[in-house]
């Protein structure tokens, strides 16, 4: 101990420098060490913050990709919502059609029915019977023996329909030719034969006349409108409708 007492005594302002060189040193070292280390936390840190920001920005882009799927999906259903109700409304609209179309043809069929009429038709030469004497040679053969041409016939016509309508019908259901023309004085169809039988075959005053329910008109027959149920009678008359 005295040795070192008097080693220190001797050597004391040596070693106080010394000492102080050691803690310098000393904490010169230890200062390195902790910059060291916090220079291997910060990286990490580093690292850290990127990878949150990395997984921050995978999450904001998986939540925008959800959202415009989610979107995506509602436009999707709104099309196809919207294409749907396109094809519904159109098979609305063709339905509604159709059955517009139906109901027309039948209210214009119901019409059309409403507005047909029938009426009985006859054609009779039989007063040329008792004048066969004044009968042109050549139209002997064309008079029936009971004089009747036509007997009295059901005819469906439509309504507002003329006698000289219901005469033309009759002979094209029937087969029988008949001669007409329109006469302005009388502002008519005139008959002038029916079956080849003309007015003046059988005398100066024969021709055809017509009757509606057992009555002459005063004026020709296309002008005659007739009613459901009217008996029409075209009638050969040899002296002016006297003999009818």
């Amino acid at each position: 101990m005295k040795n070192i007492k008097n080693f220190l005594k001797k050597n004391i302002k040596y070693i106080f420098p010394v000492l102080i060189v050691m803690i310098v040193l000393i904490y010169s070292v230890y200062n390195t060490n902790t910059i060291t280390g916090n220079n291997k936390i910060l990286p990490n840190n580093n690292n850290l913050n990127i990878s949150q920001n990395k997984e921050n920005k995978t999450k904001t882009s998986n939540k925008k990709n959800e959202k415009t799927n989610k979107n995506a999906k509602k436009d999707e259903k709104i099309k196809s919502d919207s294409n749907s109700e396109k094809k519904n409304n159109k098979k609305t609209k063709k339905t509604n059609k159709n059955a517009t179309t139906k109901k027309d043809k039948k209210s214009q069929s119901s019409e059309n029915k409403k507005k047909e009429i029938s009426c009985y038709i006859s054609i009779d030469c039989s007063n040329v019977l008792d004048h066969m004497d004044n009968l042109r040679k050549n139209k002997v053969d064309i008079i029936p023996k009971s004089g009747i041409m036509l007997s009295s016939k059901k005819i469906t016509l439509n309504e507002n329909s003329s006698a000289y309508d219901l005469l033309i019908k009759a002979s094209k259901q029937y087969s029988i030719l008949v001669d007409s023309q329109y006469t302005a004085v009388y502002n008519s169809a005139y008959i002038r034969g029916i079956n080849n039988l003309y007015e003046k075959d059988c005398g100066p005053s024969s021709g055809w006349i017509y009757k509606v329910n057992g009555s002459t008109a005063g004026f020709g027959c296309s002008q005659y409108i007739l009613n459901s149920g009217d008996n029409v009678q075209f009638v050969f008359t040899t002296n002016r409708g006297g003999d009818v």
